[in-house]
């Protein structure tokens, strides 16, 4: 079912995009995201209470940390879903 709604989605007329934007659309984007990437996280430690303290190290200033940093926080809640994480 979401396969199909998504193929329904990719032809929706313009009036429909300004009803729920207030915009015009300009022009329908890909919308695959493959990845390949491993991620592996500095470090990982389920402590005393049941949470995950997750540490990452940088040795130089990195204006995209925070996006990475989200990426790993996503990444744990899939995996971890009932864990504090820290």
């Amino acid at each position: 079912m979401d396969i199909f709604l998504r193929d329904v989605l990719q032809k929706i007329p313009e009036k429909f995009i300004y009803l729920l934007t207030g915009r015009k659309g300009r022009r329908i984007l890909d919308n695959t995201f493959p990845s390949v990437k491993e991620r592996k996280a500095d470090l990982l430690v389920e402590l005393d209470d049941g949470a995950i303290f997750h540490l990452e190290l940088q040795t130089y200033p990195d204006k995209k940390m925070p996006l990475r940093m989200l990426e790993y926080r996503v990444l744990l809640i899939q995996k971890y879903p009932r864990k504090e994480i820290r």
